[in-house]
């Protein structure tokens, strides 16, 4: 069955099974699946707990389950570029996504009770903001048609912005971190 939000209430259960569908619910889903610091079986372990009130599902019906709970909400027929990079941190952009749906939705993340879906309907459809803007550079493909000067803009805030800082900014990149910032947020 295709999911409508106009027409249809938003799941809470799959199949048999009652669902936490809270959005804080999905957002650590996701932290679980990319989380490199514990293994596959602690990952199905966890989801398991975050997502079924009852304990009663197998581990193929988990899988089966958290791939529907985490795409339902979308119905956009998405061409795979090749480009797997993740654009979007939960972590990393915890304040822009906080603050982009206070000024555009005056929704406070902090204490809204929202299913998951709605969040990331409401998340893929926010108008431009910081956020937005971060995910634009993150996401930006730098090409031989850009000129010198926008690629190294765009390689600085690739850095900048980059999910997995590895290292700490040097005092040079940090600079240029703060002439970055003060150009976002005047524009």
């Amino acid at each position: 069955m295709v999911f409508n939000i106009l027409l249809d209430e938003l799941p809470t259960k799959w199949g048999e099974y009652e669902l936490n569908t809270d959005f804080r619910v999905g957002i650590q889903i996701m932290q679980a699946m990319t989380d490199a610091e514990i293994t596959e079986t602690e990952k199905i372990y966890v989801i398991h707990r975050l997502l079924f009130k009852d304990y009663g599902a197998g581990i193929d019906e988990v899988a089966e389950c958290v791939e529907w709970f985490l795409s339902g909400w979308n119905h956009d027929n998405v061409i795979n570029s090749g480009n797997t990079k993740t654009a979007i941190s939960f972590d990393n952009d915890h304040g822009r996504i906080y603050s982009a749906f206070m000024s555009q939705y005056h929704i406070n993340l902090n204490t809204a009770q929202m299913h998951f879906w709605e969040f990331m309907i409401l998340l893929t459809n926010l108008e431009e903001c910081a956020f937005t803007r971060v995910i634009d550079i993150r996401t930006k493909k730098i090409t031989s048609k850009m000129s010198k000067e926008e690629k190294e803009a765009y390689n600085r805030g690739k850095k900048i912005y980059s999910i997995h800082q590895e290292e700490p900014l040097t005092e040079e990149e940090d600079e240029a971190l703060q002439i970055f910032l003060k150009a976002v947020k005047g524009s």
